[in-house]
């Protein structure tokens, strides 16, 4: 496919993504091996944390139909390749956990902890995109979508403190990385971040991490998660703290469209929001798409997600994507 055109002023924007086929024996034996000395909960050992449904076949075509300006495509993983894989082409990068990873931090299964050393690929560029292999491109989208005048932009849900009594991992993780900010900078962002596809700066990155180095050591030295982990919404919470991001809180209408754009676009119902997020288990994903016809969307698998729930969400993304990519055999 014909690559997108964007202006010259526009940096080169790599993307990255986390990827491991949990339904290898060799990991599931690497695995048991690692929970024999270890007491870890349930929810960080749970199948959905490592199970392979081929997501990100269909990410990497939604990537190249709507998104193909991106200039290198790496993707991190546990000394494995999708068999589909076309490792020939110069856009894509495999790289493996001890290529970025230090010395006594593998065998890793720990998303935390592969996340917080993304920036350590070689020659990835100062501006990259971030998701993992569930995220999909939804619309043509310029680069100017992630970031503006050069600062990424940092997108939000539903506010974090809620009455809900979730007492999941995921949302400690987030306490833990906005507990380290406010500590810090007395600024507080207490949102639920983009499950999605997120923009950051390495430069920005390796002075969060500099900052809180000791905190952030600790978990990638955790091989799988644990309740003091930090999270890497950190980077994001520290951009916005120190003024080198913008951000933007997601709803059914655009938060940066002027205010007589906002009142048309509620009374004629026009929504269309930056993305959207549904469990594998959610029968009503496909009406989400249809309705808020969002840029990015992720489908993401859960405790609760069943084998027959993981084949529906197949069905539905080979027909979203049914043509094969450039990246693929």
């Amino acid at each position: 496919m014909k690559r997108f055109k964007i202006k010259k002023t526009v940096p080169v924007i790599d993307m990255v993504y986390t990827w491991v086929d949990g339904n290898d024996e060799k990991i599931i034996k690497e695995k048991q091996e690692l929970l024999k000395e270890k007491n870890f909960t349930i929810e960080s050992t749970h199948k959905a944390r490592f199970f392979n449904n081929d997501e990100l076949k269909y990410s990497l075509r939604s990537l190249e139909k709507f998104a193909n300006w991106i200039n290198k495509i790496y993707i991190v993983t546990n000394n494995q390749c999708p068999s589909w894989l076309n490792t020939q082409n110069p856009r894509v990068k495999i790289i493996n956990h001890e290529e970025i990873m230090p010395q006594g931090s593998q065998p890793c299964y720990n998303s935390n902890a592969i996340e917080h050393c993304i920036k350590n690929i070689p020659n990835l560029s100062e501006h990259y995109l971030y998701g993992n292999d569930d995220c999909f491109f939804f619309d043509k989208v310029t680069p100017e979508f992630f970031f503006k005048k050069g600062k990424p932009i940092c997108r939000f849900e539903k506010n974090l403190f809620t009455k809900s009594t979730n007492d999941c991992l995921y949302r400690k993780f987030l306490l833990n990385s906005y507990k380290l900010i406010y500590d810090k900078y007395k600024k507080s962002y207490p949102r639920f971040p983009s499950h999605n596809i997120d923009a950051y700066k390495k430069s920005i990155v390796q002075e969060c991490y500099e900052t809180f180095k000791p905190e952030i050591d600790r978990t990638i030295f955790s091989h799988l998660r644990k309740e003091t982990d930090i999270q890497k919404s950190i980077y994001n919470s520290y951009a916005l703290a120190t003024k080198k991001a913008i951000e933007k809180r997601v709803s059914r209408i655009d938060s940066f469209l002027p205010l007589h754009l906002k009142i048309l676009h509620y009374f004629l119902k026009i929504y269309k929001k930056d993305f959207v997020v549904y469990g594998a288990n959610d029968k009503f994903a496909l009406w989400g798409l249809i309705n808020y016809r969002p840029t990015l969307f992720c489908i993401n698998d859960g405790e609760i997600t069943t084998d027959t729930d993981r084949k529906r969400v197949k069905g539905l993304l080979e027909a979203l994507f049914p043509e094969k990519s450039e990246f693929e055999l």
